[in-house]
């Protein structure tokens, strides 16, 4: 409770990170409302992670985004922009449903 008290941010990101049942990971996640922010292609993660006041969501919440797909994405990662991301990534790995997702 000390952790949860003095360090919700660290012990939310751990506690989402760990657990491995999605349902559970949506409930949690509407629970914190705000504090949780989309996956950014600036800071790219396979885990949940903090940035500033806020957690941010990792790639893998994203629907029709595969392993691979995040695998190459956080490797190449960050990326400046959209052309930026477009012109590093491999296109065999990273299809267009990925990038459209």
């Amino acid at each position: 409770m000390y952790l949860k008290h003095y360090y919700p941010l660290e012990w939310w990101s751990s506690v989402l990170n760990s657990e491995k049942d999605e349902d559970k990971i949506r409930f949690f996640v509407s629970k914190l409302g705000n504090i949780i922010k989309t996956p950014s292609l600036k800071n790219p993660s396979m885990k949940f992670t903090i940035s500033g006041s806020h957690i941010v969501a990792p790639l893998s919440v994203i629907k029709r985004v595969g392993e691979n797909m995040r695998i190459e994405i956080v490797s190449k990662g960050p990326f400046t922009d959209i052309d930026d991301f477009l012109n590093r990534i491999n296109h065999t790995k990273v299809n267009i449903a990925g990038i459209d997702a």
